[in-house]
């Protein structure tokens, strides 16, 4: 067995010179005259405020579409009221309306959004070197006038969910899809998941980025 293994070494050796010697020839291009600074150097945005509350607008000319999001730190929920992290998207994006005593159900609500707007989408975000968590709103349109009411959509969502005790069959079937969705997770493909329980257990010392990001915590 050494005999061999002392051949195959040697053969090893043989094919990295040769492999070695033919990169020797290869010229390498010269590097760009100005290479990015940043993730996209060429991003039109400002960073002005609205209405007094810090806000980032960004442009990109080839697009016709517009969104616009909402973010809010969730960094105050008291302790007995971490939980609700984990469901707060779903049950404000999915559970229906209830304006002026009139309900919009879940299945209606689905179908007018999917005929009047480009996109309605609440999420959590966070950031692992800040610590900072916020709940996310985003509404999109096809033009002007789909974009504004994409934003009427996000107040009513933010304002307006329905979370009646008679809506109550609704927020329970979310919950559930939640927790199917969750526990489903781990048969994915390992590396769509596999970085979120490394990540959690660096930070867990942080509640509420576990009760809003953590695939078990949740």
């Amino acid at each position: 067995l050494a005999g061999t293994l002392a051949l195959y070494q040697v053969d090893y050796d043989k094919a990295t010179q040769a492999i070695e010697d033919a990169g020797k020839d290869l010229v390498l291009p010269p590097i760009v005259d100005s290479p990015p600074m940043s993730l996209d150097d060429d991003l039109k945005y400002t960073t002005d405020p609205v209405g007094g509350v810090p806000a980032l607008t960004a442009t990109f000319h080839t697009m016709t579409s517009a969104r616009v999001g909402l973010a809010f730190r969730v960094d105050h929920v008291s302790r007995v009221q971490l939980f609700y992290l984990a469901a707060l998207p779903d049950l404000m994006r999915s559970a229906g309306l209830y304006e002026d005593g009139t309900p919009l159900f879940a299945d209606e609500m689905a179908e007018r959004l999917r005929n009047e707007i480009l996109d309605l989408s609440v999420f959590t975000s966070s950031d692992l070197l800040t610590g900072r968590v916020e709940l996310v709103i985003e509404g999109a349109g096809n033009d002007l006038d789909e974009t504004k009411l994409a934003i009427d959509w996000m107040r009513r969502v933010l304002l307006a969910a329905d979370w009646r005790p008679e809506n109550l069959h609704r927020l329970r079937d979310l919950v559930d899809q939640s927790i199917t969705q969750l526990r489903q997770v781990t048969q994915w493909p390992e590396e769509a998941w596999v970085e979120n329980p490394r990540n959690m257990w660096w930070r867990q010392q942080w509640p509420v980025m576990l009760h809003a990001e953590s695939l078990f915590t949740r």
